[in-house]
């Protein structure tokens, strides 16, 4: 069985306003547009690396972007791990795991590369060589 996985880059979807701040809106639409894009080619776990990104993301913004998530329903059905060093801001990211997961969406954020790949593809999922 093949692996997929999309791996989305902040630098893919943050969007700044010519004055160098944060623009919340921008970003929020440019992130979903860059994870349904990956979500229409079906199987296919996501990776969204927020690794060097800076934004000043509020709780309420973080509650509203997983709001937004769901409200586009069936696209946001495979797995999305939020990949983050471990000098950001670690509240917001499983805050904003746990708003998805109570929508129903299947989030997970980790500090570490392989600890993302293992939930992605549980270990039962991965061909051990003798399949072939």
């Amino acid at each position: 069985m093949a692996l997929k996985l999309h791996v989305i880059h902040a630098k893919e979807f943050v969007q700044m306003t010519p004055e160098g701040k944060y623009d919340f809106d921008s970003t929020r639409d440019m992130l979903i547009e860059a994870v349904a894009a990956s979500a229409k080619s079906p199987d296919h776990e996501i990776l969204l690396d927020l690794r060097g990104a800076h934004a000043n993301l509020t709780m309420v913004d973080v509650y509203y972007l997983a709001a937004e998530l769901d409200r586009r329903g069936a696209v946001f059905r495979e797995k999305i791990a939020l990949l983050l060093t471990k000098e950001q801001k670690w509240d917001q990211a499983k805050f904003f795991e746990l708003c998805a997961l109570n929508r129903g969406l299947d989030v997970g954020a980790f500090n570490s590369y392989e600890e993302a790949i293992n939930w992605l593809f549980p270990s039962s999922e991965v061909p051990n060589g003798d399949d072939e």
